[in-house]
């Protein structure tokens, strides 16, 4: 199965956007933040030209925040998708990272469900997004390992670029959200989905 749209109806993400404006706020003018915001809404979305623009965005950012749905392609883990729009448009795969140069990228985080999902094969390769955007040459990513909540998905995120903008390293600044979450909700749930992975050391 190749996907190329959602089999179940996609939800509006409300605090998609709040999410974006924190990504925004926490580096000010200190860090050239690059933000292509494509609402949940629409139906006019081009799946070439929505997937288009965020990759040529990509290149060269220092940090891509992306906030959509997401799913994982049990059968095809690199055709995984991210959907940019309501109307099934704008799908985003694993493979469209791999073309962009990430060198330049200190983190990619992907907010949206199933993302960390991958297919581990011989020698422990993980295949599916990490696998996409670790050989772009990004440093890091961040995703999730399962369907998560939107709020709580926001609030996570929310405190881990506050802290990151505070000019904690990242590592720090994901043990400190993850941290803040545990306090703000008992259930690993929902802040135990949020994964943290490195590239090889330039």
């Amino acid at each position: 199965m190749y996907v190329t749209k959602n089999p179940n109806p996609l939800k509006a993400l409300p605090s998609a956007l709040e999410e974006a404006s924190v990504v925004a706020k926490s580096f000010g003018r200190r860090v050239p933040v690059k933000l292509i915001l494509i609402s949940s809404q629409s139906s006019r979305v081009d799946r070439n030209s929505a997937a288009s623009s965020v990759i040529g965005a990509a290149g060269g950012a220092a940090i891509i925040h992306i906030a959509a749905h997401g799913i994982f392609d049990t059968n095809n883990p690199m055709a995984s998708a991210i959907f940019l729009s309501s109307s099934n448009n704008g799908v985003l795969r694993p493979s469209d990272f791999v073309s962009v140069d990430l060198s330049k990228t200190s983190i990619v985080s992907l907010s949206a469900c199933d993302t960390g999902q991958s297919e581990i094969r011989k020698g422990g390769e993980a295949i599916g997004f990490v696998r996409g955007i670790l050989l772009a040459g990004a440093q890091r990513v961040l995703l999730t390992q399962w369907k998560v909540e939107d709020r709580s998905a926001s609030e996570f995120f929310r405190d881990f670029y506050t802290q990151l903008g505070d000019k904690r390293d990242i590592i720090r600044a994901y043990q400190s959200a993850i941290l803040q979450a545990t306090h703000g909700y008992a259930h690993p749930f929902y802040w135990a989905g949020f994964v943290l992975y490195s590239g090889v050391p330039k």
